[in-house]
């Protein structure tokens, strides 16, 4: 069982045959308080050593990561106070910080008991799946660091630890405290190309190093026809390196791995995925069995949106036919406007039962209780005989009528003028309330009843 913390060669260690020294290393020389017990060096990098250490306070094995020299102190104390944002499973915890006796600052954090995944990835016989899982766990992390604007600009095997239970856990934040977009940084090999040419680094750039790290756990080899590990040399021959595709050690892979990978390693930033999350839905395709979509992410919705959007298009369609600016119904009349009134604000057609010589007359009002000609002409197109009379004064004693208008012969304008008795039109005078009198409010057209009683 080995003890990961930080950063180790450790291809570099075991070829020189220097893992037992670096193991059995003494460093105790490093005094950190009477809380913290330190044991032996478990690993090392360029900014510090990482030790194995006892809390003597909650009886609990620790790593205690100290810097090798006091100038670097506010670099870790911003590598602590950024990890403290951080709350993920492939994330260690930090539990403390503060300054060794020598004045060097010092950070203690989680205890990762496994293996690096370097050993992992050359065994042939660890399944593809597991393969996948793990790197969907270091995805996920570094996801959850860009939610919080965190970069962590060094995703490689060797930043990577598997603990003995399986879960992998990402390593090494270091970098991600620079605080400098434009800082050239990273590892050959795994850095984006804006990384490496000073350019400003953002979320993509992590995309790309996945990417790497993407093709590296599922062929055991990394992308790359010549592999450089010099920093200047990479850099200077990144377009001539050469990409080999996946299918020269994994036949048996569908294509669209290759194209996760490619879109992941596309050497333009607006190429790549623009999220993390994005990469992690494709793996997860990838992990079902599931076609991966070719839609271009930038403009991809979340799958979770797309019923809610399918949702609101049927309101909005249900919506707009009921309107008042919808589709016209089948049962309005004809000659209603676009503009759709409601049905108690339509007015019924005047004379709609009236003969066609009537009811094709012109208007120009239309009232509950009476309706006036337009002109003289109106009044001689109704079949009513009127002789020696004014129109304007006749027009005044018309009425409508609920049936058809029946004709009635001529009689002399002073009949029509003089005040009548009668209660044709007045039912009170039948029952003795109005008595005699004139009344000149209630006027009709003289019928031939009324002429033969004159006589």
């Amino acid at each position: 069982m080995w003890v990961v913390m930080g950063t180790v060669d450790w291809q570099r260690v075991q070829g020189a045959g220097l893992l037992d020294e670096v193991l059995a290393s003494d460093a105790v020389s490093c005094d950190i308080g009477d809380r913290y017990e330190v044991g032996v060096l478990i690993g090392s990098g360029g900014q510090g050593n990482v030790y194995r250490a006892r809390d003597c306070l909650l009886a609990r094995d620790v790593a205690v990561k100290l810097v090798h020299q006091s100038a670097a102190n506010r670099h870790l104390q911003a590598e602590a106070a950024l990890l403290a944002r951080l709350s993920h499973p492939a994330i260690p915890s930090v539990y403390d910080r503060g300054v060794s006796v020598d004045g060097r600052a010092y950070m203690v954090m989680e205890l990762i008991d496994g293996q690096p995944l370097k050993r992992v990835i050359d065994d042939p016989q660890w399944p593809l799946r597991e393969r996948l899982r793990v790197f969907r766990a270091v995805a996920s992390a570094v996801a959850h660091a860009h939610e919080r604007g965190i970069l962590h600009r060094d995703c490689k095997p060797g930043n990577i630890a598997l603990r003995d239970d399986g879960e992998a856990f990402l390593l090494d934040w270091g970098l991600a405290a620079t605080g400098d977009p434009r800082a050239i940084c990273g590892t050959p090999c795994y850095a984006a190309p804006e990384q490496l040419s000073g350019q400003v680094a953002d979320r993509r750039s992590d995309v790309y190093s996945l990417g790497v790290l993407l093709y590296q756990v599922i062929s055991g080899h990394l992308p790359f026809a010549r592999v450089v590990h010099d920093f200047a040399e990479f850099r200077a021959q990144r377009a001539g390196l050469g990409l080999v595709p996946l299918r020269r050690y994994r036949s048996d892979l569908r294509p669209s791995f290759q194209r996760v990978i490619d879109r992941a390693m596309a050497a333009q930033p607006a190429a790549r995925y623009e999220r993390c999350n994005h990469l992690i839905e494709d793996i997860d395709a990838l992990i079902a069995g599931e076609r991966v979509s070719l839609d271009p992410y930038h403009w991809r919705l979340p799958r979770w949106l797309l019923p809610s959007i399918a949702a609101g298009l049927v309101a909005f369609a249900l919506g707009w036919w009921w309107s008042p600016s919808g589709l016209a119904r089948p049962d309005w009349p004809a000659t209603q406007s676009s503009s759709v009134r409601d049905a108690d604000d339509v007015v019924p057609q005047p004379f709609a039962d009236a003969p066609p010589a009537m009811a094709e007359a012109p208007w120009d009002e239309a009232d509950e209780d009476a309706f006036e000609p337009s002109s003289q002409q109106t009044l001689s197109s109704l079949p009513i005989t009127i002789t020696d009379v004014e129109a304007d004064g006749v027009a005044d004693l018309i009425a409508p009528s609920p049936g058809p208008i029946q004709a009635e012969p001529a009689m002399p304008p002073q009949a029509i003028m003089e005040p009548r008795q009668s209660s044709i039109l007045d039912p009170s005078e039948n029952e003795g309330e109005s008595g005699a009198g004139n009344d000149w409010s209630l006027l009709r057209l003289p019928t031939l009843d009324d002429i033969t009683d004159g006589e």
